[in-house]
């Protein structure tokens, strides 16, 4: 079951790993992130939402301006959501841009209709410029509460400029997805790069000198016979080159290794699983045996298996 507080869990342990991992001092980023995160202030002239911030992990981020805080809050109450995290984006330019995500509910009964904002700090003052679709899940039919919601604003591809990376956790027994959407902060817009689906918790991780973060989601493979828990995980890193977002497996190949072993192993049991023997031929395609790679991509078509490679960034996970 997930933890509904948004600062713990696996998701968030794997992301302070990842900034471990780039050098970046981990009592200093839980210290920080555990004193902002009880935060809460009451915004003068609104309903008093609580502002949760889960921001940059660098110290002493900034207070967000009581003028920032007032339009977050104002621009969330015309809609009916609770202002639910607020952070401070970089950008190349002297202008200041706010990113907060609000949505109706709370930690306790779940978050539903979260939206995304964007607000423009110039002279004192703050405006909203910019507020997403509904972040909705497309596996879903229709909105249905999350067990945690978080934002941060990150650098994805290096550029100086961060993007906004905003997950949503649902509860669930050994099956409990989550989905991320990916904006970066233009100057007056936010730009929807990709919705991002897991069969579990997303998590960021480093992969280059560039200091670059991968948003990492896994899903089950395999036939429903092998059952839930036995299924093998399969995991999709995605990394960011302007507003392109694109698949970086080729940065994780250790994690490949393995799961090579785990697919064969779990084959040895289910010979006639076109789904792991497909797969199978992607752990080798990455790993550069082409082939291996071959070999098992044909033997996933001769059990009837159809490729489906085509990653959709709205649902994804290989359809």
């Amino acid at each position: 079951m997930k933890n509904c507080n948004p600062n713990l869990g696996n998701g968030a342990g794997r992301f302070f790993q990842a900034l471990e991992k780039l050098a970046l001092p981990v009592s200093k980023v839980w210290k920080t992130a555990l004193a902002l995160g009880g935060a809460a202030l009451l915004l003068a002239g609104c309903a008093a939402p609580k502002v949760i911030y889960l921001g940059p992990s660098d110290a002493k981020p900034p207070t967000a301006p009581v003028e920032v805080q007032r339009a977050a809050a104002e621009a969330a109450r015309t809609q009916g959501l609770q202002v639910f995290g607020l952070v401070p984006c970089k950008s190349k330019d002297a202008a200041q841009r706010w990113a907060a995500v609000a949505a109706q509910g709370d930690a306790n009964q779940g978050f539903a209709q979260a939206r995304c904002f964007l607000f423009m700090e110039t002279n004192g003052s703050a405006y909203l410029v910019s507020t997403s679709k509904p972040l909705n899940d497309p596996r879903f039919g229709e909105p249905i509460p999350r067990a945690h919601l978080w934002i941060k604003a990150v650098d994805l591809d290096g550029d100086g400029s961060d993007e906004l990376v905003i997950d949503t956790g649902f509860q669930g027994a050994s099956w409990a997805p989550d989905c991320a959407f990916v904006f970066h902060a233009a100057k007056l817009v936010l730009v929807h790069l990709a919705t991002l689906c897991s069969h579990s918790d997303v998590w960021l991780t480093g992969y280059d000198r560039r200091q670059r973060l991968a948003v990492a989601v896994e899903y089950c493979v395999g036939s429903d016979e092998i059952g839930h828990v036995n299924q093998p995980r399969w995991p999709d890193y995605f990394g960011c080159e302007g507003v392109r977002v694109g698949l970086v497996n080729g940065k994780f190949k250790d994690t490949y290794q393995g799961l090579r072993k785990e697919l064969q192993e779990t084959l040895a049991r289910y010979p006639r699983d076109g789904e792991l023997w497909f797969y199978l031929g992607r752990a080798h395609e990455l790993l550069g045996d082409q082939q291996a790679a071959q070999t098992s991509f044909a033997e996933a078509r001769k059990l009837g298996y159809r490729e489906r490679s085509a990653q959709a960034f709205s649902g994804g996970r290989f359809k």
